[in-house]
């Protein structure tokens, strides 16, 4: 059953706490406030204030407080804002020298939640591209399997058009014979085409498995199991070039080979029954590399032997 197949997912990726998780960065530590815009507010504010506390230490310091020293003003207001500056200074980077020890701590006492954090997104990443990939060979696999299917009920189909065709022509029945080779000629389209799609899907499927551990089989379709078109291909031809040598036959042809019928990419029946016979042996070949190429061959081999070690492994079980 498919539903057992399944890619397990590759080892997780876990994070372990470091000292890089802990420490603070440059551009963190450049980020820590030290006075902030309150504290700047609150140092402006009292600049201002400076100016009305030196006029009065100028009164003070003045021998006569009815008539101040001019000269000591500005004086009192550069050693003001000059103490303020400095107090500022200090409180700013001493708030600063707090608030980023503050933050490493923090940082130290989140750190392990920032792991555990970051680990589980790792393994249900791992579990969600499990997931997907053994979705994606699912199909590829089912679909694959039918499309195997379907090239020999075309096969088959076609072979029995053939001997109708033949049939047809030993009772010069021309219009019924040029139908079978018409008919024939679907069935030989779609041989090619699910060919061509199998040739596709068996290159993803073993590409998609590719270094992963897994419980598919091989594909649907084995270099020892492709069809053979060779034979059917040739009696084909060999029937339309009967039909096409005899006048009274070729004459029916000659109306209908123009005639519109898009049949596998080509835009007339003429066009189809030239080219599909050869088409067709192409694709088969195409699809016998891509079941037997050298990854193909080595992920093959990979899973007879885990078939194998199952068998040995559950045998030995049954001993016991």
């Amino acid at each position: 059953m498919t539903s057992n197949y399944r890619v397990l997912p590759q080892e997780p990726n876990y994070k372990t706490l470091s000292p890089a998780d802990v420490a603070l960065n440059e551009q963190e530590k450049q980020n820590v406030s030290g006075l902030g815009a309150g504290g700047c507010m609150s140092v402006f504010l009292i600049a201002i204030l400076v100016l009305p506390a030196s006029s009065g230490i100028t009164t003070v310091l003045s021998k006569d407080w009815y008539h101040p020293d001019e000269s000591i003003f500005p004086v009192a207001i550069i050693f003001g804002w000059s103490g303020l500056f400095v107090v500022s200074t200090a409180i700013h980077f001493l708030m600063k020298k707090r608030n980023t020890l503050r933050l490493a701590h923090r940082k130290v006492d989140e750190a392990p939640q920032r792991i555990n954090a970051a680990n589980q997104m790792e393994y249900q990443r791992i579990l969600n591209e499990a997931n997907s990939l053994t979705s994606s060979l699912l199909q590829i696999y089912e679909s694959s399997t039918e499309l195997a299917n379907e090239l020999r009920l075309h096969l088959d189909r076609l072979s029995l058009l053939l001997r109708e065709a033949k049939s047809e022509y030993d009772d010069n029945a021309f219009g019924p014979f040029w139908d079978a080779v018409e008919n024939a000629t679907r069935h030989l389209a779609a041989f090619n085409d699910k060919a061509n799609r199998l040739s596709v899907n068996a290159r993803e499927y073993y590409n998609k498995l590719n270094g992963r551990t897994h419980t598919f089989p091989v594909f649907p379709v084995h270099i020892t199991t492709v069809p053979d078109v060779s034979p059917v291909s040739k009696e084909f031809r060999r029937i339309v070039r009967m039909g096409q040598t005899n006048h009274d036959f070729a004459d029916i042809y000659e109306h209908r080979r123009t005639r519109d019928v898009m049949i596998a990419g080509f835009r007339t029946l003429g066009e189809a029954v030239t080219n599909l016979g050869v088409t067709s042996e192409n694709s088969i070949n195409n699809l016998q590399e891509s079941v037997s190429f050298d990854l193909a061959k080595v992920i093959e081999e990979e899973i007879k032997t885990r078939d194998i070690l199952l068998q040995t492994n559950a045998r030995a079980n049954s001993n016991d």
